[in-house]
């Protein structure tokens, strides 16, 4: 059976480097997080689940499909685990314009909710987790609180294998 991976990390404004393309932090993250995704595939994981908000899952689910359109014979899939319908309601445009193409190519689109309410990430996050086998991190280091810490937490909790490309940051 193939192994599923799921990606959680911060949003772009909570990220140890500035989102752009030119700036080391974010090179350094990028090439990180293709690295990790590559183990993975390496390791035996066909489908991988993002979460699909905006920083950390939608870079996760932009690698996932670069890496799937570079090998197609391995049959690589990608699931958008959405939290609740709408949830790009207030993003940038551009942010909007990235979600809607991610989101249209996605092999399965889970929808966890039809609208927003308190804990409907947590209910998304643990979903990620409890379908997957390895949980790819971007945890800053240090942090102790957060969406990000508490999917770790709840990952090692179920006995989830985490990799956390933040290790041995800066």
């Amino acid at each position: 059976m193939d192994r599923v991976c799921c990606f959680t990390g911060h949003r772009p404004h909570d990220m140890p480097f500035i989102a752009t393309a030119d700036d080391p932090g974010f090179l350094e993250f990028a090439n990180r997080l293709e690295r990790a995704i590559r183990a993975e595939i390496d390791r035996g994981a066909r489908h991988f689940i993002s979460g699909m908000c905006d920083g950390m899952d939608l870079w996760a689910a932009c690698m996932v499909m670069k890496v799937r359109e570079e090998l197609p014979e391995l049959g690589i899939t990608l699931e958008a685990a959405v939290p609740h319908t709408g949830q790009e309601k207030y993003w940038p445009e551009d942010i909007r314009t990235a979600y809607r193409e991610i989101l249209a190519s996605c092999d399965h689109v889970t929808v966890l909710a039809q609208h927003y309410f308190s804990g409907v990430m947590m209910i998304r996050n643990r979903y990620m987790v409890d379908h997957a086998d390895v949980v790819i991190a971007a945890l800053k280091p240090g942090a102790q609180k957060g969406g990000t810490w508490n999917t770790v937490q709840y990952a090692l909790k179920k006995k989830k294998e985490v990799v956390n490309i933040f290790e041995n940051w800066g």
